[in-house]
């Protein structure tokens, strides 16, 4: 499988990034069917309706690798940062991003280790 990826990415990069993009849109759009969305549920974004599945699948994920990955990457590029601050740069905007107001410190900690993932080159 490995091998049909890297074929695909070595002959067209944006049918690679479309399917990367499709793929990881398959749980999200598998687990519409059996899950609600518990913001719903307790009135808040109500205002988005029947869109807040759609507005959390596909808006926020674009806007959060924008902000939190893509333009942190872009400064790290531009300033030619050293390895301590690249890491800092990558990994802090994403770990604030996903602070949970109700679990602020373990969700940091979520945070942290997913952008030192994520934000590895």
């Amino acid at each position: 499988m490995e091998r049909y990826f890297s074929g695909i990415h070595e002959k067209n990069q944006f049918i690679f990034i479309g399917l990367a993009f499709v793929a990881s849109l398959i749980p999200s759009v598998f687990m519409l069917w059996f899950v609600d969305a518990p913001d719903l549920k307790n009135g808040q974004l109500s205002i988005l309706g029947n869109f807040f599945p759609y507005f959390v699948i596909f808006f926020i994920p674009v806007f959060e690798t924008i902000v939190c990955q893509a333009f942190p990457a872009l400064l790290i590029d531009i300033f030619s940062l050293n390895a301590p601050i690249r890491i800092l740069v990558i990994t802090l905007p994403f770990s604030l991003g996903h602070i949970v107001p109700d679990l602020p410190i373990s969700s940091f900690v979520n945070g942290i280790s997913g952008g030192l993932i994520l934000g590895k080159r």
